[in-house]
């Protein structure tokens, strides 16, 4: 075994280069030892998982490391949607991580619970996760088996559509999708009022329930739904006159 200590200069920044023979079946090889690492970006995965997938320590020589191979065993970790690792010569590492952004929460089985990111990704979380993060997210309902990744990108695309009139926001009470039939929610009266937005033209379909509102006022306790998923008008359909309340009960 055979090491030789170098000084060298990085743009004026002094280092310790070693030459070693060790390891490297006799050959020669220089040795930039990695003094520190640096995780940045990241809010929801701690900085010591990352690094534990990453496979990355200080004293790992930094001119002999596999960046695209540590970078994919991070992007294996649920939250990171993108990351980056790059040298800072003379002996540091800096990865830098982007999160995916929670846009609603949605129930996957009794009890079980995920996130649902700006994409439509579905992110199983534990309890703990779901108190941090669920508070003030829109809970995504559906009929049937688990909506298709499309189908969850549409209710973000719901979402943030309706985010963009402070007024209406506040008296939304979730989503629900119907497989072939589109997006319902309900406007939190004493009496929910349901309204059907079907799957597209969003924006267009908020104005006209803004027009309705302001106008006409709707009664939730005689109007059951107001139902826009029609290019040219909306319909309101009455609640059901129960027997008694129309007379025609018996005395």
């Amino acid at each position: 075994m055979k090491n030789l200590l170098y000084i060298i200069s990085f743009g004026g920044i002094v280092a310790a280069l070693w030459f070693t023979t060790t390891g490297n079946g006799g050959k020669p090889q220089f040795s930039l030892p990695i003094s520190q690492i640096q995780v940045l970006g990241n809010q929801r995965v701690e900085s010591a998982e990352i690094l534990a997938r990453a496979g990355l320590q200080q004293g790992n020589n930094l001119l002999a490391l596999s960046l695209d191979q540590s970078a994919k065993r991070i992007l294996d970790l649920a939250w990171i949607k993108d990351v980056s690792i790059s040298r800072v010569f003379p002996d540091r590492v800096a990865i830098k991580v982007e999160e995916y952004r929670p846009a609603a929460r949605i129930e996957l089985g009794e009890g079980v619970w995920g996130l649902i990111e700006e994409g439509g990704k579905v992110i199983p979380v534990s309890p703990e996760e779901l108190a941090r993060e669920a508070p003030g997210l829109f809970e995504i309902h559906y009929e049937g088996s688990l909506p298709p990744l499309e189908a969850l990108q549409g209710a973000v695309t719901l979402i943030r559509t309706l985010q963009t009139d402070p007024r209406i926001l506040p008296a939304v009470n979730g989503i629900l999708f119907r497989p072939g039939l589109g997006y319902w929610f309900t406007l939190g009266f004493e009496t929910p009022l349901w309204v059907r937005f079907g799957f597209e033209d969003f924006p267009k379909k908020l104005a006209h329930l803004q027009k309705i509102l302001n106008n006409f006022r709707p009664d939730p306790r005689v109007w059951e739904e107001i139902d826009l998923d029609y290019p040219d008008r909306a319909l309101a359909r009455p609640r059901p006159v129960l027997e008694e309340q129309s007379g025609g009960g018996q005395g």
